[in-house]
């Protein structure tokens, strides 16, 4: 792999080690300090619906640098917001949210525009083990520093986002030229004509429903319904995250999705189901089989969208709203349901979105 793409790859896994505290910490982090489950609810809807106006937000930054930079920066400060106050989060939350969205928005393009001939899967693979990387060091750092309070780990988050933007600008890397523009009604119709896009963005649509009931609900979940430690809550999520960080390494050299994508959702539907049962081996199997979704389907479905359009970077944004679409929604049905039937329903949802989401990659 070349020079470039080793370092878009490390600053791809340190802008998303920075994302998943944010994104793991904040709910947890609410609750202990206070706010009624309704309201965290409510601000994590603010959350993941800020990281998609920040996806929609970068095309106003023509230049691939500027982008990472102004979003780095972004999510620094709203890091730094949270870990100073908890009163701050009305402001902290959607600021470090859209800084995220900036940030992360044309990694994928970037990356898939490095593969060669003979590896055309390699940039999508490295961009989601980079993802997997910077996720493993994010739970890993959250559990150590937990023992000394959550806060910490936002903190900690806050230095690395701005050390990234400081190595944007001090040291340049020459990047591939990628014109960041929204594509238009008729391109997003045309790409939609296209089977395997459709599929592919179906089938990462039910998923993305799914991801942030896990990512952002597992550690209050798991420490009011089942009563794990909060270190031990964070470990397991570690855990997860460097399981599914080694199968993604090992699907570098594919040549065909189709298979490991079906393989994925078929795992996808099992592991929600044990989550579902409430019991707190069964829920920590359901947790770690969640790995293979969770390294297969996003990659799997973005390589299928990107690799049936003739723009990179149009595929990626309009097969970014089936990620963002969903993660936007994911948290308010999070909130009805917590608010309707308790946490403890909260996986059940799960289980028919994991069967929406296998039936889309088997059609």
């Amino acid at each position: 792999m070349r020079k470039e793409a080793l370092a878009l790859t490390a600053s791809t896994a340190s802008i998303r080690f920075s994302t998943a505290i944010l994104q793991a910490v904040t709910p947890l982090f609410l609750a202990l300090t206070g706010f009624k489950l309704a309201n965290v609810a409510l601000l994590t809807i603010i959350l993941w619906a800020s990281i998609a106006v920040g996806s929609i937000a970068a095309a106003l930054i023509r230049e691939p640098s500027y982008v990472g930079f102004a979003g780095l920066v972004l999510l620094g400060i709203g890091l730094l917001l949270l870990y100073m106050s908890p009163s701050a989060a009305m402001l902290a939350v959607p600021l470090s949210g859209i800084g995220s969205g900036i940030a992360s928005s044309i990694l994928a393009p970037l990356l898939h525009k490095m593969s060669s001939v003979e590896r055309p899967f390699e940039g999508v693979a490295s961009y989601s083990l980079a993802l997997s990387i910077g996720l493993v060091a994010a739970m890993a750092f959250t559990s150590i520093l937990s023992l000394r309070g959550v806060t910490m780990a936002f903190l900690g988050a806050a230095v690395v986002s701005v050390s990234i933007a400081v190595f944007l600008v001090a040291y340049r890397v020459e990047l591939p030229r990628v014109m960041v523009e929204l594509p238009s009604v008729d391109d997003t119709v045309k790409m939609f004509k296209v089977r395997p896009f459709a599929k592919a963005f179906t089938s990462n649509f039910a998923y993305s429903l799914i991801l942030p009931l896990v990512l952002s609900y597992w550690p209050l979940y798991s420490s009011k319904v089942i009563y794990l430690p909060v270190t031990t809550s964070f470990a397991l999520l570690s855990v997860l995250f460097l399981m599914s960080g080694t199968i993604r390494g090992v699907s570098m050299g594919l040549r065909s999705v189709e298979g490991p994508q079906k393989l994925a959702v078929t795992a996808l539907v099992i592991s929600v189901a044990l989550l579902a049962t409430r019991g707190e081996i069964l829920s920590v199997i359901g947790l770690l089989l969640f790995s293979v979704p969770h390294a297969l389907v996003y990659p799997t479905t973005l390589y299928q969208a990107m690799t049936s359009s003739r723009s990179e970077v149009k595929a990626n944004y309009v097969f970014s709203l089936s990620s963002g679409t969903a993660e936007v929604l994911s948290p308010i049905l999070a909130g009805l349901v917590i608010t309707g039937w308790g946490l403890e329903a909260l996986y059940v949802v799960a289980v028919p979105l994991a069967l929406a989401s296998m039936i889309a990659s088997y059609a």
